[in-house]
């Protein structure tokens, strides 16, 4: 019995469709504006922070609503944009978001949530844009939607 050697199996295409529509999504542009961040879990605020000033943000950084309305204060001719987490201790994002808007009309939101009941994020609507982001999410879909917010105008 004679063995013909077969010609080796391809290697699978490294251009398969799956390879191009990773490579085909663009690192978000990032930015210098400084944007603060208010969130209560440790673990999402240090990933968040390491995102945003790995694009060229500024970062503040507040644990509650009431230390984001108190940074707001200090700060608000400086930050461009506040993104916040919807249920935390001592003040949600929702106080502060209607605590800060008193203050500035104009200020840009994008909440964050694990969860969000659906009157309460009609309630936000009601109220004005916001901006909503569900958890957990990537990275890029993150930066991309910081952009967007950024790049609209007041």
């Amino acid at each position: 019995m004679s063995h013909v050697r077969q010609p080796p199996e391809p290697l699978p295409d490294q251009t398969s469709d799956e390879a191009q529509s990773d490579a085909a999504v663009p690192v978000p542009q990032g930015g210098t504006e400084t944007i603060l961040l208010v969130e209560d879990d440790a673990g999402v605020r240090a990933m968040i922070q390491t995102v945003l000033e790995g694009h060229g943000y500024r970062v503040l950084i507040a644990t509650n609503g009431e230390e984001g309305l108190e940074t707001f204060r200090h700060h608000a001719a400086e930050i461009d944009l506040i993104i916040s987490d919807v249920f935390m201790p001592k003040m949600s994002g929702e106080e502060m978001y209607e605590r800060i808007r008193q203050h500035d009309p104009t200020a840009r939101f994008l909440f964050m949530s694990g969860y969000m009941e659906e009157a309460t994020y009609q309630a936000l609507i009601l109220r004005g844009r916001v901006d909503y982001i569900q958890k957990p999410f990537s990275p890029i879909d993150f930066l991309v939607k910081v952009r967007q917010i950024l790049d609209r105008p007041r």
